[in-house]
């Protein structure tokens, strides 16, 4: 059976790149690495700017430590919605850190740096844990969403005890806690992974499955894990302008209606999704229409439920 093979190539010249040939090397394995971030399959020939993202990497490397002990991570909130009556029921917490020189870092840059070294174990904790404080203030009715990392699942004994400590330090409730899950993390079902989930889940804490369509094998997971669903974005961009992207998140609203499952639709941006949504027989949405991550917690406009 003929298997298919690619390759990334990483290009460095003598002498403009470097003159000597260890150097040489060190430059290419850079373009190779960003060859492959690129999408793979590509060629990518080294340049000054490739050697300055690698720097910077190894500069925040250096100053991450710094910042989990000063704690510099904080988690901000998103607004989950109920678009039909215009109230809140939860926020997501994502990741920010606070630098002091370099101001608000997204995590797109430091989780990746955080999940190669390691410290994404105590990052993740930090996380967690002032997200609980912060939900331990709010109305009782209202729930945080945390995601945790891939690197944390694959330790779920230390995930269990990690969630166990921060709920009883933070005082909450477990019901008011969802863990996100990606649906490439279920899909390696390791024994260990399900058994943490159960574990957790007995203690009361709740799960939603992300990106819910967008892979292979997610409905799956409907009858063996109660998550709450996100529907994938990149469904609801085109779902007021895609006939099959609409007839998609219509099914799946049918589908939640019948099995009373939860469906949170993400990425919502425009009036005319929210609209879209709403007749399509969806209930929670989330996006910035109805709020941008915040470190405070603000309620979301009632306009949008009373006029459409």
């Amino acid at each position: 059976m003929p298997l298919p093979a690619g390759a990334s190539v990483g290009v460095a010249l003598f002498p403009d790149h470097a003159s000597t040939a260890e150097e040489l090397m060190k430059k290419s394995d850079i373009a190779m690495y960003e060859a492959k971030h690129g999408g793979r399959k590509m060629a990518c020939v080294f340049d000054a700017p490739m050697q300055a993202k690698i720097n910077d990497a190894r500069l925040l490397e250096l100053e991450m430590q710094l910042a989990i002990e000063q704690e510099q991570f904080e988690p901000w909130f998103q607004p989950i919605e109920n678009i039909v009556t215009g109230q809140v029921t939860s926020y997501e917490a994502l990741a920010r850190w606070l630098h002091p020189q370099r101001g608000i870092i997204q995590p797109n840059r430091f989780i990746p740096i955080a999940e190669h070294t390691g410290m994404i174990l105590a990052i993740g904790e930090q996380i967690l844990e002032k997200a609980c404080r912060a939900a331990k203030n709010w109305e009782p009715h209202l729930t945080v969403a945390v995601n945790p990392s891939p690197v944390q699942f694959r330790r779920p004994q230390l995930l269990v005890d990690t969630v166990k400590r921060v709920l009883e330090r933070a005082q909450l409730e477990p019901s008011r806690l969802y863990l996100e899950i990606t649906e490439t993390l279920m899909m390696e079902d390791t024994t260990q992974t399900r058994l943490a989930i159960e574990e957790l889940a007995l203690l009361g804490v709740r799960f939603s499955l992300d990106d819910f369509g967008a892979g292979y094998s997610s409905l799956s997971y409907i009858q063996s894990y109660p998550f709450k669903k996100k529907i994938d974005k990149k469904f609801i961009d085109r779902i007021d302008s895609d006939k099959t992207s609409s007839a998609i998140v219509a099914a799946i609203g049918v589908l939640a209606s019948r099995i009373d499952l939860e469906i949170v639709a993400e990425g919502v941006e425009t009036q005319l999704q929210h609209a879209t949504l709403r007749e399509l027989g969806l209930t929670l949405a989330q996006g910035f229409l109805y709020g941008r991550p915040s470190p405070r917690v603000v309620s979301a406009p009632r306009l949008r439920a009373a006029g459409m």
